[in-house]
């Protein structure tokens, strides 16, 4: 590859350059002729920082290069002496001096409608003297750096070498880097090597010191963007904004996916056909308590709904794209879904016990918001806080998440019922347990209460024109357990959605 050396900067003894080489390391020299001369200020500790910079086109993942185009770092070397003294010109003696070599992330732009943007990164920065090196005597100090919040030290390695023969041939007597992984935001913008203890980095009296050239490199590996809101989750697509919300079940969430003038265009195609919701088995139950319309016939040819099909097609299509997944179909005709004050969904799984490719995934769309309550629960979901973000970068993630396990998440109680946030059964090895006496349906309540206290799980807020995409089955083929969810009650106000789910096609199928 080709390198692009940017402009240098020359003012008084300090010369630095910064370059950007094979389009994924960032190299930057220091040439100064006394380390106490620049940069101390009223603190006498030297700092010198490189010209802001942006992360190397090959290290941008396609899922966000758009904003980390516009994010900026830089280097910083600084200096101090022994036991934390500044390194001075003015003394008569040599002085021990440490050098710590740190990155730092400067900010960039937000996506809009989210908050608390980290860059979660994997890179490699290596510090070096190419000149003017330390006393035979010394050796490198290279202790592991600790976890500190975010930060964490994963690997280390430290490179001596003799010096060469003539004065002109560059020389690396000590030298140390360091792998880390990092979330750079706000409130941890620097990551960095540990101080470096070198002998003979100070100056002669009259500040007549010798040359010093250090070399520092920074390499970008693995590279995410994870928010905190509107819930904390990666970032696995840019336009639209598609965030990954949970790991176990694979949960995707697009804000703004219908606008307000086509989510009242469905509420008024399916609003004046709705009727009491039932299960899957055509019974009524005290645990759905909402009304509903599947949008077949007439309704299902209407302009409104084939426009919502094909969005809906849009998204499954882009989810299995970003995941990794067999390609999803569209299934069983849309349902719009209607939820009163106090009306509500108990805990249920989706696809149907035995036959889980049917409703492999839901598509869920919040048609509007009620005033309070309404929430979507999921108790065994994992979520996606940042240290997950960290712990896939680490995994060798470029923004593209790593396929889930294949196994089901750990259950106490195996749901068997199926049915969305819009429909199908209850939890219970089948429908048979809603059909029950009123002893069963009250262990049953209870039992669902003891576990959503047990787990602290997923709440997706109602947000009009909000959709959600879950996965109800694993890659292996087996009901994901996690899935396990509820619409919890409305408190104030009418809470609207429509729900399509998709089918997988069985691998060799026709």
């Amino acid at each position: 590859m080709g390198t692009s050396l940017l402009p240098d900067l020359t003012r008084g003894g300090l010369h630095l350059t910064l370059r950007i080489t094979d389009d994924r390391t960032i190299t930057w020299t220091l040439s100064l002729t006394d380390l106490a001369r620049d940069g101390g200020g009223s603190t006498g500790k030297p700092r010198f920082e490189s010209r802001p910079f942006a992360m190397p086109p090959a290290c941008l993942p396609a899922a966000c290069q758009h904003l980390l185009a516009h994010h900026r770092w830089c280097l910083v070397w600084q200096a101090a002496g022994a036991g934390g003294g500044a390194v001075s010109g003015r003394t008569r003696r040599r002085s021990s001096a440490s050098l710590s070599l740190s990155v730092k992330w400067l900010g960039g732009p937000e996506y809009p409608g989210t908050a608390g943007t980290s860059v979660c990164c994997e890179l490699m920065l290596a510090g070096r003297w190419l000149e003017g090196p330390p006393d035979a005597s010394q050796t490198p100090q290279n202790a592991a750096a600790g976890s500190r919040g975010t930060a964490t030290s994963t690997g280390a390695a430290a490179a001596t070498a003799a010096a060469g023969g003539g004065r002109s041939q560059l020389r690396q007597l000590a030298g140390a880097r360091r792998w880390l992984r990092r979330a750079f935001n706000a409130r941890q913008p620097v990551a960095g090597l540990p101080p470096l203890r070198v002998a003979g980095g100070g100056g002669q009296q009259g500040g007549s010191g010798r040359r010093v050239v250090l070399e520092a490199s920074l390499r970008f590996e693995g590279v995410a963007v994870h928010v905190e809101a509107p819930l904390p989750g990666l970032v696995v697509h840019e336009a639209p904004l598609v965030l990954k919300v949970s790991e176990q079940p694979c949960l995707l969430l697009v804000d703004d996916f219908l606008s307000p003038s086509e989510c009242q265009a469905v509420r008024c195609l399916g609003g004046p056909h709705l009727k009491r919701s039932m299960v899957s088995a055509g019974d009524e139950t005290p645990l759905r308590t909402s009304s509903g319309a599947f949008l077949t016939g007439s309704l299902a040819q209407h302009p409104v709904a084939a426009h919502l099909d094909l969005r809906v097609s849009q998204l499954a299509a882009l989810a299995c794209q970003v995941e990794g997944r067999r390609p999803l179909q569209l299934g069983e005709a849309t349902q719009v879904v209607r939820y009163d004050p106090g009306q509500f969904y108990a805990l249920h799984l989706d696809n149907r016990a035995g036959d889980c490719a049917k409703r492999a995934a839901t598509v869920m769309v919040y048609l509007s918001a009620p005033e309070e309550g309404g929430h979507t629960f999921f108790p065994r979901s994992n979520g996606f806080p940042l240290q997950q973000a960290l712990d896939g970068v680490a995994a060798g993630w470029r923004n593209e998440p790593a396929a889930p396990a294949d196994e089901a998440a750990p259950a106490a109680r195996r749901g068997g019922g199926s049915g969305g946030d819009g429909g199908g059964g209850g939890v219970g090895g089948s429908d048979c347990h809603l059909r029950g006496g009123g002893r069963g349906r009250r262990q049953q309540a209870a039992q669902q209460q003891a576990m959503a206290r047990e787990e602290e799980g997923l709440r997706v807020a109602p947000r009009e024109g909000r959709a959600v995409l879950f996965w109800s089955r694993l890659p292996s083929g087996a009901e994901d357990q996690s899935s396990l969810h509820e619409a919890c009650r409305v408190e104030r106000g009418t809470k609207w959605i429509a729900t399509r789910w998709c089918r997988e096609e069985e691998e060799g199928a026709p």
